[in-house]
């Protein structure tokens, strides 16, 4: 037990000014420390265990003398109980650390995690581009989902939501999203923010539960091969349209020559430049008029042998030569007309 000096009054107290640690009595170990400049403080010298104290009780004349006797004599009770008063210090200062931490996090969300996250690291990238992707993938498929969430509640089930639903049709961008919530959050765990595993994490994590990614280069060379396939797709639908218009223009071509023939003959000059390509009903219209013209022109037996012979469905109109009853090659005409629509 060390030896106790003789007990110090206030007033002898008070006149000490000497730098040092000078012996004040009353409880063992208890000091007066003086500093060089003046000030001074109370310690008590005590051994913890097998380790050597120094702890502090306090500057004076904040602690009087009679409470720095008083904290002395308490700090060795605590210590021959089993305590040790320094841990015992640093134990309830981390513990009012943590609470500090914990109230500063209720203050943090994702997007602001996500926007200090961008400002720290935008000064070492490649272009202001790259941060505006950032900011536009975590606005289009991050923000409207955690964006307003504490960082610290961000869980694997929030980030399954944002990924799964895009993860094999835009493998490549999403996973560029996997990644920049990956980086907040771990960003947001170093500054104690959160804790526990990156939810955003891919080996180990994420890809337990979603499809492997394709190589990219693989990705490159399906979509040459393609877009190789669709061009040759479009390339035979034009040749297949371009040969339907041939036929189309020769059939034109055919039926011009075959309208030629009667056009001598007096037949309307409309159904001589009626063509193929005109609209359903604009050529119905054209067809109904020239069969009528052609029905009331034509007089004679050779004259209706050759326009039948050019047109099959003139046939139905008579089967006996032209008479001059315009009435009756009408009504035909009509007939005809119902079997060519």
């Amino acid at each position: 037990m060390p030896r106790i000096a003789k007990e110090l009054g206030p007033l002898e107290i008070k006149r000490i000014t000497a730098p040092g640690y000078h012996a004040v009595g009353c409880v063992p170990g208890l000091m007066l420390q003086v500093s060089p400049t003046g000030s001074k403080s109370w310690l008590l010298r005590v051994t913890v265990g097998t380790k050597r104290r120094e702890i502090g009780l306090g500057a004076y004349p904040g602690v009087g003398v009679a409470l720095a006797r008083e904290k002395a004599q308490q700090t060795r009770d605590e210590i021959v109980a089993g305590v040790d008063p320094v841990a015992a210090r640093a134990q309830a200062r981390q513990s009012i650390i943590e609470q500090q931490i914990q109230e500063k996090a209720l203050q943090w969300t994702f997007r602001r995690c996500a926007e200090a996250y961008i400002k720290a690291k935008a000064p070492g990238w490649r272009s202001a581009k790259h941060a505006q992707q950032w900011d536009n993938t975590l606005q289009t498929y991050v923000y409207p989902s955690i964006g307003e969430m504490l960082v610290r509640n961000v869980n694997i089930g929030h980030v399954t939501a944002i990924i799964e639903p895009h993860w094999t049709t835009k493998t490549e961008t999403i996973n560029r999203v996997r990644n920049r919530i990956e980086l907040v959050l771990d960003w947001a765990s170093v500054r104690r923010l959160r804790t526990g595993d990156n939810p955003a994490r891919w080996k180990g994590n994420l890809d337990k539960l979603l499809a492997d990614r394709l190589d990219p280069k693989l990705q490159e060379e399906a979509a040459l091969v393609e877009g190789v396939r669709q061009a040759a797709r479009q390339l035979k639908e034009t040749l297949e349209a371009t040969e339907k218009i041939a036929v189309l223009q020769k059939e034109k071509n055919e039926l011009d020559a075959q309208l030629q023939v009667f056009t001598d003959k007096g037949v309307d000059k409309k159904l001589a430049d009626m063509t193929l390509f005109d609209g359903d009903r604009q050529a119905t219209v054209a067809w109904q008029n020239a069969l009528k013209e052609l029905g009331s022109n034509l007089k004679d037996a050779a004259d209706w042998e050759d326009a039948v012979s050019a047109f099959p469905v003139l046939k139905s109109m008579r089967s006996e030569p032209i008479a001059d009853d315009l009435d009756a090659a009408k009504a035909k005409s009509d007939q005809a007309n119902s079997l060519a629509q």
